[in-house]
């Protein structure tokens, strides 16, 4: 589920240029894999409160990680975007 921080926030942004520079930020730690790994790790769990719709695909490389808390931080952002897209 979304923190309530992460949740606020993109509520909050989710109009417009602010959104789309979110998701850029949001999309753009996850295909490049930070080395930071809470960094990484936050950014998974927002890209399915941002933009549900375009979450899975994003994420879905991140299934295949050697890092089993990645993997399991992919797999319950996807789930969660499944849920909103319901």
């Amino acid at each position: 589920m979304c923190k309530p921080r992460v949740f606020h926030k993109t509520r909050e942004t989710n109009d417009g240029h602010q959104s789309a520079a979110t998701w850029g930020t949001v999309s753009g730690l996850v295909a490049s894999e930070v080395e930071n790994k809470p960094l990484l790790l936050a950014a998974i769990e927002a890209a399915a409160c941002i933009r549900p719709e375009e979450a899975g695909l994003l994420l879905a490389d991140l299934l295949l990680s050697e890092d089993e808390d990645i993997v399991d931080a992919a797999h319950e952002a996807i789930t969660l975007a499944q849920d909103f897209e319901l």
